[in-house]
Formats: C-alpha cells, sequence, structure tokens
C-alpha cells in the first residue's frame, strides 16, 4: 500500500472527503440525514490501457455527507446575491457573489435543527452555525474554509 504524506486535509472528488481529525469534528456535531463514514482510497499503480491496476492508498480519509437541507435563506433581506438565469418563482435559486459578512440573511429557523445544511435555493453555500465553525478552528481547520457571517432576521 502507498503512503501519500501529502493529501490535503479536505478535498472533493464527487465527494467530499476529510482527513480523520477532520471527520471527527464534523462527527461531534448533528448533521441532519448527513453522515460520516469511512473511505478506502485507491490510485492507480500502472496506467496502461491493457493492464490498469490499482492499489490501496494508506491514507485515512472519510466520506462526509452534508445533505441535510434548510429552507432559511432570504433573498430579498441579501446582498451580493442574483438569481440563477432561468429560475424564477418562490423557489428560483440564488447565487452568491462575492459574499463578506452580514450579506447573507437568513430566517430565525435557521438556529433550529441540524448545524450544517445546504438551503434549496441558494445550492452553492453550506450553513453552519458558529460552534461548528468554532470548533473547525480550533481543531486546526480555520484556514481550510471561507467563513461568512450571516444575519439572522426574526421569523415574520
Amino acid at each position: 500500500m502507498q503512503r501519500f504524506e501529502r493529501l490535503p486535509p479536505a478535498f472533493v472528488a464527487s465527494a467530499f472527503l476529510a482527513c480523520r481529525p477532520l471527520a471527527d469534528v464534523f462527527r461531534q456535531f448533528d448533521l441532519g440525514n448527513g453522515y460520516v463514514v469511512p473511505v478506502q482510497l485507491y490510485r492507480f499503480a500502472k496506467v496502461t490501457p491493457e493492464t490498469p491496476e490499482i492499489e490501496a492508498v494508506d491514507a485515512d480519509y472519510h466520506y462526509v455527507r452534508l445533505s441535510q437541507k434548510k429552507q432559511c435563506f432570504l433573498p430579498a433581506e441579501s446582498t451580493q446575491v442574483r438569481p440563477y438565469r432561468y429560475d424564477s418563482g418562490p423557489d428560483a435559486r440564488w447565487s452568491a457573489i462575492d459574499i463578506k459578512d452580514n450579506d447573507i440573511a437568513v430566517s430565525a429557523a435557521a438556529l433550529e435543527g441540524a448545524d450544517l445544511w445546504h438551503d434549496p435555493i441558494l445550492p452553492s453555500e453550506l450553513f453552519l452555525k458558529g460552534h461548528v465553525m468554532k470548533a473547525l478552528k480550533k481543531a486546526g481547520y480555520g484556514k481550510v474554509y471561507r467563513y461568512v457571517k450571516c444575519r439572522i432576521l426574526p421569523d415574520q
């Protein structure tokens, strides 16, 4: 089994994969319907069309499924967002553009339930509660992600 010395703490390869220490941080929190499971990584040892061979990689990585959804993003109260070009209506998807602290507004419903989630109308962003961000920073993963604070508005 080959050992890779310089794999990053997290990467996306058709899935979100995280090293054990980072996966252990995620395991501490309510992922809703998400989960964390170990995976075995493989690489091509010999790449030829006639005899492709694979070998296991000696790396302790885990698949992190962050699939919980909460609809609490408030586009009308947010800045630096725009609707997808061909979407319209109440379920139209939005994208964020160079967001900074307080550009994104969410309803108070964000405080309930899962600690990490995606919003179905702002699908490219991962939302997490403040205590998750603090735990990631404390564990040394503060620079793996770019964090921005959201404004939490009372439910109407």
